[in-house]
């Protein structure tokens, strides 16, 4: 009790927990249950306290996870003869103690149930769970709206916060999954104890039938609805990210076409002057000589007279260039244009 939270904790010393234990008969599988804290646990067992047969004893231990803060851990011990309960909550802290005491002053005949303060643990934790579940929830919804408006200085931060958001959620389902279970587990226990029928709970019917509807048909329906948010959450999670990898391939794909835009441009102008360059560099070797000559006279060889400094034979580099530079862009546009339509009309 008090403010401390933790179930391995106690207010006391070993040795008044010894005796309190001896007291309220409590069972030693307590212990087991309350150090696999990482899954929550339901276990029913009916044994005998001693050597008498007079003594016989249904012995239900329940834990909560630790995932969360204010985890919870529950030993009962119920002797059927007389009636009586002796329960241990583990980790309690004021508020919880104060709300557990509430709910037993509003019980009456079902008081006498022994899942009675099962029923109480499970209202406790499903009020636990709805808040943990709108908070993560929330979480999930906000990483799903940033997802078109991140900027690439905080890409890696984004990323890593989506994938503990997401991580977050799925193991929440998961538990709120085997706490379900768990549920089903105490509901079919309420239900073996009313088949058994014994004289203490005997007429009761009623009660039975009250706190199956706490264990399963009131909370397990919220758990359900609880679990049905979450997989709504992850799986629209995980559309919102293939649509906005998508829009990313599809911006990519874009961009992809424009550059090839570009770059067809950039080759169609290359072959426009790439005959013209390379006949350029052709009449610019030696081989040719068309140098200007002052003192040359018209001797048939291309030059006029003293000074010139275009030769007359300028109209052979044109025409190759031209020629050339024809056939280059015609054998282009038949390969590339020509063809593909042709190949467009005949599929279509």
């Amino acid at each position: 009790t008090g403010s401390r939270t933790s179930v391995r904790t106690l207010p006391f010393t070993k040795e008044v927990f010894k005796l309190i234990t001896e007291r309220f008969h409590t069972h030693g599988s307590i212990a087991r249950v309350v150090s696999q804290s990482d899954i929550p646990a339901y276990s029913s067992t009916e044994l005998h306290m001693g050597t008498s047969s007079q003594l016989a004893a249904h012995v239900n231990i329940a834990r909560t996870v630790n995932a969360w803060k204010l985890d919870l851990a529950l030993a009962s011990t119920y002797f059927p003869v007389s009636g009586l309960n002796y329960g241990i909550v583990f980790g309690c802290t004021l508020g919880i103690e104060d709300e557990i005491l509430r709910r037993l002053s509003f019980s009456s005949m079902d008081a006498a149930h022994p899942l009675l303060m099962f029923g109480i643990i499970a209202e406790i934790e499903r009020s636990r769970h709805i808040k943990i579940v709108e908070d993560t929830i929330i979480g999930l919804e906000t990483r799903i709206f940033e997802l078109d408006h991140v900027d690439d200085t905080n890409m890696e931060t984004h990323n890593y916060e989506k994938r503990d958001a997401y991580l977050d959620t799925a193991y929440l389902r998961d538990q709120l999954t085997s706490w379900t279970n768990q549920l089903l587990k105490m509901k079919s226990r309420a239900e073996e104890l009313d088949e058994q029928g014994y004289p203490k709970w005997r007429g009761m019917a009623f009660d039975g039938d009250f706190v199956r509807i706490r264990f399963y048909c009131k909370i397990g329906r919220e758990y359900h609805s609880e679990i049905r948010e979450c997989t709504m959450r992850l799986d629209g999670m995980a559309m919102a990210t293939q649509w906005a990898d998508g829009e990313t391939n599809v911006q990519i794909a874009l961009e992809m076409k424009r550059d090839s835009k570009h770059m067809r441009s950039i080759a169609l102008v290359t072959m426009i002057f790439l005959p013209g360059t390379f006949f350029a560099s052709i009449f610019s070797m030696t081989f040719f000589n068309w140098s200007p000559n002052n003192d040359a006279n018209d001797n048939g060889d291309g030059w006029g007279g003293p000074g010139q400094l275009v030769s007359s034979y300028i109209w052979i580099y044109i025409l190759f260039a031209t020629v050339a530079t024809g056939a280059t862009v015609l054998v282009w546009w038949y390969c590339v244009v020509f063809r593909e339509s042709r190949a467009r009309r005949l599929r279509g």
